[in-house]
């Protein structure tokens, strides 16, 4: 089990079941998604500007940045997040990026 922490820069006062401005999450590297995703996590439900969801999906936050392979590294990337629903093995994407911030593989 790989776990992925995220530090919230974006909005400035999110505030989740991991504490303000950090997300933890299980890579779920099986995921089936629409787009390419630096990582997919499944993460505590949480409720987002009303609407619950129990997954977040990265994608680079700068073009052209080897984000993938620092990623992988461990080393920390700029991601942009986007909530969505891990149902049947499939992310389901909420449609827009709703958090702006860096992560990094934790050490298990």
């Amino acid at each position: 089990m790989k776990i992925v922490e995220i530090s919230v820069s974006e909005p400035w006062d999110f505030d989740g079941p991991d504490g303000p401005n950090n997300i933890v999450g299980i890579l779920c590297e099986g995921a089936l998604t629409e787009r390419q995703y630096i990582a997919v996590l499944s993460i505590k439900a949480l409720a987002f500007r009303n609407i619950n969801y129990n997954a977040v999906a990265l994608s680079p936050r700068y073009e052209g940045e080897a984000c993938l392979a620092n990623f992988l590294a461990g080393r920390k990337v700029y991601v942009n997040g986007e909530f969505g629903q891990i149902a049947d093995g499939r992310f389901i994407r909420s449609g827009e990026h709703q958090i702006i911030g860096s992560c990094h593989l934790k050490e298990s």
